[in-house]
């Protein structure tokens, strides 16, 4: 596995799109990816998401 991350919702609702699905992420919830696939992070709403990033790297071969 490669990069890693980890998002912690603390206000509002994210929407994460990873690949060719979206998720939606209310605050409360946690979610970790695999970030070495294409991804982004996208407000729907009309609230403004405040969010904590964890992004794991793993070392060099």
């Amino acid at each position: 596995m490669g990069t890693v991350e980890i998002l912690r919702i603390e206000e509002g609702e994210l929407t994460l799109v990873h690949g060719e699905r979206d998720h939606r992420v209310p605050a409360g919830n946690t979610v970790s990816f695999d970030a070495s696939f294409a991804h982004a992070y996208r407000n729907a709403g009309e609230r403004t998401v405040l969010m904590t990033m964890v992004v794991s790297v793993p070392p060099p071969r």
